[in-house]
C-alpha cells in the first residue's frame, strides 16, 4: 500500500467513524423529539385532569354554599317558630324577643336580608306579634325549598 492508498484508508475510516457519530447523534436527537412530544402529551392530559378537578371542586363548592344556606335557614325557621309559639301564648314579651330571639335572627339572617324581607324586617320590630312570625317561617320555607341540591 502506498502513502495515497493509506491516506484513502485513513480518510474513509475517519469519515466511517464520523458517519456513525452522526448516525448515533441523530437517533438520540430523534429519541428526545420524541420524549419532549410524550412530555407534551402527559402535560396536555395533566392540564385537562386539572380542569376537570377544578370544574368538580367548584361544583363542590357551590354545593358547600347551597348546604350551608340551606343549613342557615333552617336555623332561622327553628328561632322562628319558637319565637311564633311563644307569641301563640302569654311567653313572648318584648324582653324575651330582645334577650332570646331577636340575637339569634339576626344571625341566622346574615347574608340572607335580601332573599328574606320579612324575616328582615324583624329586626327592626320590637316586638312582632304571632302572624308577623307565623309569615316569616312561611317565608323562610318557600325560600329553602327552592334553594335545591342536585344528586350529583
Amino acid at each position: 500500500m502506498d502513502g495515497e492508498e493509506l491516506v484513502a484508508v485513513g480518510s474513509l475510516a475517519v469519515a466511517a467513524v464520523a458517519a456513525v457519530f452522526a448516525w448515533l447523534q441523530a437517533r438520540s436527537a430523534r429519541q428526545a423529539v420524541r420524549r419532549a412530544e410524550e412530555a407534551v402529551q402527559v402535560a396536555e392530559r395533566a392540564n385537562l385532569l386539572a380542569a376537570q378537578a377544578n370544574r368538580l371542586a367548584e361544583h363542590a363548592n357551590r354545593q358547600v354554599a347551597v348546604l350551608e344556606k340551606r343549613n342557615q335557614l333552617g336555623r332561622l325557621r327553628a328561632v322562628l317558630r319558637q319565637a311564633a309559639a311563644d307569641a301563640y301564648s302569654p311567653g313572648l314579651n318584648q324582653m324575651r324577643w330582645e334577650s332570646a330571639y331577636r340575637t339569634e335572627v339576626q344571625a341566622s339572617l346574615a347574608g340572607l336580608h335580601a332573599q328574606l324581607p320579612l324575616c328582615a324586617a324583624l329586626l327592626n320590630t320590637p316586638l312582632p306579634g304571632a302572624q308577623a312570625l307565623a309569615h316569616a317561617v312561611q317565608e323562610t320555607a318557600a325560600v329553602a325549598e327552592t334553594t335545591e341540591v342536585s344528586a350529583a
